[in-house]
């Protein structure tokens, strides 16, 4: 390999000692070659074979490589952020990964209390649906009421107009019900005890056609009686998963 001269500075062979190595007639250069320091004194990057890497400062490296059978490109958006690739366990399987963003959950930060025998929309307890699309429903709610004599009466809501088909069970304390449609109440009629928490859980199919969904799907609650109080509590989860 030649040595050239840049900018009054001597640049040589591939190794640590060099801070910029000007690469031409297309010489090979060994796995782990030090293509150029980053910065100019810590910082660089290194070349493996189907791989290339980036070292820091504290001398560890991470490599993107490939196992393309043909020539690939890669466009990344024009955005800042980071790339989040699973939960660290190693997804390889494109399915695998398409399962994981498709799962939407959340989990309800604070208690939701009624004594309304309105439907109440219970806050930030909504997740967004798209257009043309199958999803799951799962809810595992925790649930109480100030008398076991008058209950919690739940209703599923979301873009009526969006809406393709809708089937959902909502069990409790003994208690079955089915819906097909949004803002349909479930009378459940009591619960096991006053002031205890007990577990209601919805399971269900969600499609949604081709209008543009004006409101995302979620969750609103009334008392059966006014004045009664009843209560979502903290750490309910309500999940959808497109299928």
């Amino acid at each position: 390999m030649q040595t050239y001269t840049i900018i009054n500075k001597s640049k040589g062979s591939p190794d640590n000692s060099q801070n910029t190595l000007l690469h031409l007639y297309n010489q090979t250069l060994g796995s782990g070659a030090r293509v150029a320091q980053g910065d100019g004194t810590a910082t660089g990057l290194i070349l493996f074979a189907n791989d290339f890497g980036v070292e820091n400062t504290a001398g560890f490296y991470t490599k993107i490589g490939t196992l393309a059978s043909a020539d690939r490109i890669v466009n990344y958006p024009d955005g800042n952020g980071f790339i989040v690739l699973g939960d660290g366990t190693g997804i390889s399987s494109v399915t695998s990964f398409r399962e994981a963003l498709d799962d939407q959950n959340k989990i309800l930060a604070a208690d939701f209390a009624t004594t309304n025998n309105t439907p109440q929309a219970v806050s930030g307890f909504n997740l967004a649906v798209e257009t043309n699309s199958v999803y799951k429903i799962l809810a595992v709610l925790r649930v109480e009421g100030a008398s076991a004599s008058y209950c919690i009466r739940p209703r599923l809501t979301g873009p009526t107009s969006s809406l393709s088909y809708l089937t959902a069970r909502f069990t409790a304390n003994n208690e079955t019900f089915d819906i097909n449609a949004f803002d349909n109440d479930v009378n459940f009629t009591s619960f096991d005890a006053a002031n205890t928490p007990e577990i209601m859980t919805i399971e269900g199919i969600l499609a949604t056609n081709s209008v543009n969904p004006s409101a995302n799907f979620g969750l609103s609650i009334k008392s059966e009686a006014s004045g009664q109080q009843v209560k979502i509590l903290a750490g309910s989860l309500l999940s959808l998963k497109k299928v």
